[in-house]
């Protein structure tokens, strides 16, 4: 986020669920500069992927 402010820009970290509707509203605020937000999710919370599906398009 220190490198996102140095370029002028707003950033906020999102580490838990309970900060999802913070961080839209974040987004989504009145601001004339970007804004970049850090999603951390948990790799246990990820669906398995389909890789055979996948490789069919």
């Amino acid at each position: 986020m220190k490198l996102a402010e140095a370029f002028g820009a707003r950033g906020m970290i999102v580490d838990s669920d309970d900060k999802v509707m913070e961080a839209v509203d974040f987004i989504m605020g009145d601001s004339d500069v970007p804004v970049l937000v850090d999603l951390r999710v948990d790799p246990e919370d990820l669906p398995p992927l389909n890789i055979q599906g996948s490789l069919m398009f």
